[in-house]
This record gives structure tokens, sequence and C-alpha cells, in this order.
């Protein structure tokens, strides 16, 4: 099935194309402004998704569910007031924004089961979020590249923590305007990680966490939840959740100079803990920074 209205040009309220079974291809050629929301979601054989003239959206923006959905664009888009959600779209590899400049809400980018890479020409022109951004469960990423993006409010979170479930196959991490975190940063229990560069960052609001789940002193004193470890067959105190951020080495956070609050840069296991201390001289206070095993020089 296919729906094709060539005239439509303005939505003063929701557009919704949920659980449409037979659904293939959505045509909407001359659509520019969508007064509300956005959602198509749970469409089984929807392949073909083009609105190629919508510069305006009232609210969020919803692309879950769509279990034949391969790519889409949404090239005119401007500004999303509310959330951008793409999300558990198995068969998703790509998707392009090229005007997008700002999302008011989250943005979340989660269990999209054969997405390669999240890169620079994804979001060419996102400069800021004004919730939290979450990079979490996609299970075939690689890359994660934002290179215009320079505020976040909320948090940014890639993998683990409350993001559970991680990116076990991402390698590297790429944040290359960003100057503001107001809130926090959490780069946590991806396996695979190589690399993770903020070079332009200078503020986090609140928390920033570089690591896998806590171990040791801190997490049996129950500064974390119990049910994040688990005791393994030697009496050690362990990962309930896999492991950390096993084999992250490079680490740059070379314009980082306040960190509002909580400060964590630990479990890294072949990442130099010159690293770690080197955030403790920038920030001019003490990190919790530990179980940063590597001996490659921090150069």
């Amino acid at each position: 099935t296919d729906i094709e209205l060539p005239n439509l040009q303005r939505l003063g309220v929701d557009l919704r194309l949920d659980a449409m079974v037979s659904l293939e291809r959505l045509s909407l050629p001359e659509l520019a402004r969508v007064g509300h929301g956005i959602s198509v979601t749970d469409n089984d054989a929807l392949q073909d998704l083009s609105m190629p003239a919508l510069a305006e959206l009232g609210f969020a923006l919803d692309v879950s569910e769509n279990h034949a959905l391969s790519e889409f664009q949404l090239d005119a888009l401007e500004t999303i007031v509310d959330n951008l959600r793409i999300a558990e779209n198995p068969l998703l590899e790509s998707f392009r924004f090229a005007m997008l400049d700002s999302v008011g809400g989250n943005l979340d980018i989660q269990d999209n089961h054969i997405m390669p890479k999240l890169g620079a020409s994804f979001l060419p022109a996102l400069i800021e979020i004004g919730g939290n951004l979450r990079i979490h469960r996609n299970p075939e990423i690689e890359t994660v590249v934002f290179a215009t993006l320079r505020r976040v409010v909320g948090d940014v979170g890639v993998g683990g923590g409350y993001f559970l479930e991680d990116n076990p196959k991402l390698e590297s991490l790429l944040f290359t305007e960003l100057v503001r975190i107001e809130t926090s940063l959490y780069v946590e229990n991806n396996s695979a990680l190589l690399e993770a560069r903020f070079p332009a960052l200078g503020t986090v609001g609140k928390d920033m966490t570089i690591g896998g789940c806590l171990t040791g002193a801190y997490a049996s004193g129950g500064i974390y939840s119990q049910e994040d470890y688990r005791f393994d067959n030697s009496g050690e105190l362990t990962c309930a959740h896999g492991t950390g951020n096993d084999l992250l080495e490079w680490l740059d956070l070379s314009a980082l100079t306040d960190i509002g609050e909580y400060c964590r840069v630990s479990d890294n296991l072949v990442m130099p803990q010159c690293y770690a201390e080197a955030v403790e001289g920038q920030i001019g206070k003490s990190c919790n920074c530990y179980g940063n095993h590597g001996t490659s020089s921090c150069m």
C-alpha cells in the first residue's frame, strides 16, 4: 500500500502513521509545516518515507519500530521543538537531516540493529540539543561523530549506566565542537571503544563518568546500586552488566576546566592513568581516578 498526497502543504495537528501493517511507501512531496508532532511507528512494511519539503515541526518526531525501513532523509527540516527519537528500526542503516540545527528536547538513537555508524553527514548542521543525547543499544554501530554540535542542555550518555546494554562494537567517539554539557557526561560500558575525543569541551555542569561500572571499595561501600554488581567465583566484586571501556586508550578532554559536581575516570583497563590525572589538574579538584592500567605515553 502507498500513501501519496501530492498537494498537502500544511497540517495543523499531529501526523500519525502508526501500525499500518501494509504501508510500504509514504510520499508527501509538498508538506512544509506540521503544527504539532509526527509519529511514524510500528509499520512492518514501510520502505520509503518521503517528506522533502518539511521545514517546520511544532513538536516531536518519532521514527521507530519500522521493520523494513533502511534509510530516510528530512533535509528541509530546521528545528524540532521537542524530542527526536530514532529507535528500534532493525534494518535502518542511515538517515539525514541536512538543515536541522536544534532539537528542543531529547535526541534518542537506540536499538537500531544494523546501523554501522552515526556519521557527521547524518546531522551536519546540528548545534544544540535542549534535552539529553542518548546513544545506546546499537549493536553494530562502530563510529559516532558530531562535527557541529556545541551545547547539550541535558545529559550526554553513550553506553552504560542507566543506558544499559551499551554499544558493543563502538570504536570511535568524536564531538569536534562540543563546548558545554549543562548536566552530565557518561561514556560507560562500551567494550570495543578505542578513542573518545571531546577536544573543545570546557564545561560539564554536573557529573562526568568515563569508565565501566564501579568496583572495589566505592561500590562495596554502597555508593552505587547493588543491582549493578555481583561477586564472581573467587569472591571479587565485579560488574553485573558486562565490561567497561576495556579497550579505551585515547581520551581527549584537553579543553576541560570545569566539572560542577562528581568526576570519575576509572576502570578503563588499557588507558594510561596520566590521562585521568590530567583531568584532575585541569579542573583543579580531586577526581575518582583509578584502575586505568595502560602503560603508553600521554603525549
